[in-house]
């Protein structure tokens, strides 16, 4: 038995300490707090999930009206860039 094994057995010992005290048993009222905070979560992710299709639809539409009108002051011959106005433009 070498330092290497003592060393071992400290460093599992610690490990088991730090498991004990996350893992501890808990009080009734830490449990409903927590579920309440994992349901609250839940709805929130519903939420976002239920959004994503109405944002992934606004983006292409948008991205079509975009190209849409820059297609056509292209053949309209005006420039397709974006005119930025200076200070002292009008």
């Amino acid at each position: 038995m070498g330092k290497a094994s003592t060393d071992n057995r400290l460093v599992a010992a610690g490990m088991t300490a730090a498991a004990a005290i996350v893992f501890a048993p808990r009080t009734p009222q830490g449990f409903a707090a927590e579920t309440e905070r994992v349901a609250e979560a839940f709805n929130w992710t519903v939420v976002f999930l239920m959004a994503m299709p109405y944002a992934t639809m606004a983006c292409c539409v948008g991205w079509i009206i975009y190209r849409y009108t820059r297609a056509h002051r292209a053949r309209e011959g005006k420039p397709a860039r974006l005119h930025i106005v200076r200070k002292g433009e009008c």
